[in-house]
């Protein structure tokens, strides 16, 4: 029998994030790609279609990747510890945090210690796939990019 796993979905959408859209830009009307609700429509989405239960969703609005003191990381951290969830599904690395060695530490480390499966589906990240050697890469290149690149 499949193991049936109980989702911890997190989204987390920073200030930054919001002033860097498309929208905030003038470039298109609405910016539904890094909004919240558009995260946690497509996190509920792939939660549905693997047959899987949405346990509850954290949220952490206005919060900066690179502060791991996040009321709803933090909340989802302890439902983790105390075994209410057992996956957590994250839209992509940089939803989790910006800090590459932090992200690592926690996808590396944390969550297998606490026996929690971690998804980021867009960059096809899963922890029961086995190590993913391009992940802190794939983490590092896009923090680089949210910064406006590095001068070699």
């Amino acid at each position: 029998m499949a193991k049936q796993y109980k989702v911890g979905i997190y989204c987390r959408l920073s200030v930054d994030d919001a002033s860097n859209s498309a929208k905030a830009k003038g470039y298109i009307p609405s910016d539904e790609s890094v909004s919240i609700e558009n995260q946690y429509e497509i996190l509920s989405k792939f939660v549905m279609l693997n047959g899987w239960i949405e346990v509850k969703t954290y949220q952490d609005d206005g919060y900066s990747g690179g502060n791991f003191q996040r009321p709803g990381f933090l909340e989802m951290l302890e439902d983790a510890r105390h075994g209410l969830i057992n996956l957590i599904l994250v839209k992509d690395l940089s939803r989790l945090g910006r800090d590459f060695v932090e992200v690592g530490r926690y996808t590396e480390m944390i969550f297998p210690q606490k026996n929690v499966r971690f998804i980021a589906i867009n960059d096809g990240v899963d922890s029961a796939q086995g190590d993913n050697d391009f992940a802190p890469l794939r983490n590092i290149f896009k923090n680089t990019r949210h910064l406006g690149g590095v001068n070699c």
